[in-house]
């Protein structure tokens, strides 16, 4: 929830040198890096469930690489 704050502030907010959207920024890539293999690993277990668990499980993987390209994009945008 402090990401999703942090990514909300103004962009005159500091956290020591650096603007405080752009540390929630890299905070939000870390974050949607750290919990991708815990997705595979959960669409891996999901495979043998009845539908429409599998579809779920797997469907979260391209979702989640969406989020680290927005991620990354808004760290580009921000570091200009």
């Amino acid at each position: 929830m402090l990401i999703g704050l942090g990514l909300l502030a103004p962009l005159s907010m500091k956290l020591g040198k650096v603007s405080l959207r752009l540390a929630s920024a890299y905070g939000s890539l870390a974050l949607f890096l750290a919990v991708f293999p815990a997705n595979i690993k959960m669409a891996i277990d999901w495979s043998s469930r009845e539908m429409p668990a599998p579809l779920i499980g797997y469907g979260r993987l391209p979702l989640q690489i969406g989020l680290l390209y927005w991620s990354w994009s808004l760290i580009k945008e921000l570091r200009k």
